[in-house]
């Protein structure tokens, strides 16, 4: 990797050596040992697999000198791990690892301290912070050591904290990599389309081996071999999705289907159903109820008679006075 950027605790890196999401090794990739403790023996012990046992040792570890605590009783068990108890605890403490470099050359350290405060990389006029990953550990790269440098990696905790620190410094041997890198690069899948559910291409296999692809398994991965699928009973490192092909043109494609999806979809799609026909049935029930509401209402086409006058009391017509209870007509004929 080339540092190409830097803004505090991030940095930006160009890969050098790029492989492809899918390519071939050898049969031996399925005793590649991912137990070890150390990250840098696993990835050794990777491209031993990967490359067929035809790679040399490309990481060469850098054993610790020395291991001081301040606030805090240290022991080192040898394999890098150190235990750290405080002396004191209701005040701070901190570990420092000290290392000198045996060779001029790039240098990596994994940190792993659960609990630290901060964890700080210090070499000759410099200083560099290491962003904490106590969960799973951390692998930064410090730049070029020179040889017989000394550096330290500084640990601090908080009051009462007691902890255990895993540390691995080693450095690369760029030719014996890149010859390993050779020969994992000469079988690389072509992609030829993607998307956000599939990954589809073509590799040409030169012998027959391992088709090993950087794709984490979980369930709903579907991987298709010239239009066949396989069963995904194979998983590089119990993690990565792979295949065995023999040697000649294939056309592979990865697809995922979430667990579940099609159960969601049918559950969706029922309760759509039944919400459609629940408001078609209110829909009729009011219908019925406005037919038999219209049915009650008789409406008359007759023309209707003028109403009667009211009666009234004490009105004078002309000169005739109407009484009280008689019919104006009958004192009109009267007069």
């Amino acid at each position: 990797f080339i540092l190409k950027e830097r803004s505090g605790n991030s940095y930006l890196y160009e890969n050098r050596y790029p492989l492809s999401i899918g390519y071939m090794t050898g049969n031996e990739i399925i005793t590649w040992d991912t137990e070890s403790e150390d990250p840098f023996t696993v990835l050794e012990d990777y491209v031993r697999a990967a490359t067929g046992n035809r790679s040399g040792k490309v990481f060469r570890s850098l054993e610790m000198d020395e291991a001081r605590g301040a606030n805090a009783e240290t022991s080192v068990d040898g394999h890098g791990i150190v235990s750290a108890v405080p002396e004191d605890e209701e005040t701070e403490s901190s570990v420092e690892l000290i290392y000198t470099a045996r060779e001029s050359g790039q240098h990596y350290v994994f940190i792993e301290a659960g609990g630290a405060d901060s964890i700080t990389v210090k070499r000759e006029d410099k200083v560099k912070d290491m962003d904490i990953r106590s969960d799973c550990g951390s692998i930064v790269d410090i730049g070029d050591v020179e040889e017989g440098e000394m550096f330290r990696i500084e640990i601090k905790y908080g009051e009462g904290t007691e902890s255990t620190v895993k540390a691995h410094v080693c450095t690369v041997d760029t030719d014996v990599w890149e010859s390993a890198y050779d020969i994992l690069s000469s079988c690389m899948m072509t992609v030829g389309d993607w998307g956000d559910t599939y990954i589809e291409g073509s590799i040409e296999a030169e012998e027959d081996g391992v088709f090993v692809t950087s794709v984490p398994y979980e369930e709903g991965w579907t991987l298709t071999v010239d239009g066949e699928e396989r069963e995904i009973d194979q998983l590089v490192g119990g993690v990565f999705i792979a295949a065995h092909l023999d040697e000649g043109s294939h056309d592979i494609r990865l697809s995922f289907r979430p667990p579940g999806l099609m159960a969601a979809v049918m559950i969706t799609a029922a309760s759509i159903l039944l919400l459609a026909a629940f408001c078609l049935v209110q829909r009729r029930g009011r219908r019925r109820k406005a037919g038999a509401e219209a049915e009650e209402v008789t409406i008359s086409t007759e023309p209707r008679a003028p109403s009667e006058p009211e009666p009234s009391y004490g009105e004078v017509s002309g000169c005739n006075t109407v009484s009280e209870g008689r019919n104006p007509q009958e004192g009109q004929r009267g007069s």
